[in-house]
């Protein structure tokens, strides 16, 4: 538990850093502030990381990967993690027109979008 609090920390300051960030470009320009898909994705797999622990459980028998009850259960304590992830990772890429920014096409692109498609 103590590697997913230490997880939190860094995250809290990461995101803290970017909402800043995104404050002061938008005071000295017109255009807002979107995050490369690199930062996105890194911060959403250390947010699942720590928000959603993964018990894993593999039947070798049928090579089925199983995983346990409650194991993608968010906490409430990382609830206003999750809507600062959407409102300020997440959201501006998708919303905006340049397809470079787009956080979901490199996840797409990953062998877990492929999966997913």
């Amino acid at each position: 538990h103590r590697v997913r609090d230490q997880q939190r920390t860094i995250f809290d300051k990461h995101m803290s850093d970017l909402i800043a960030l995104t404050a002061i470009l938008k005071r000295s320009s017109t255009q807002e502030y979107v995050p490369p898909p690199a930062t996105v994705s890194f911060m959403t797999t250390q947010f699942l990381f720590f928000a959603c622990p993964t018990t894993i459980r593999k039947n070798d028998s049928r090579g089925e990967v199983v995983f346990e009850d409650g194991s993608f259960i968010l906490e409430e304590r990382d609830l206003s993690r999750w809507t600062k992830l959407v409102k300020h990772l997440l959201l501006p890429g998708i919303l905006n027109s340049n397809l470079d920014l787009d956080p979901l096409i490199p996840w797409v692109e990953s062998a877990n979008g492929r999966k997913r498609k």
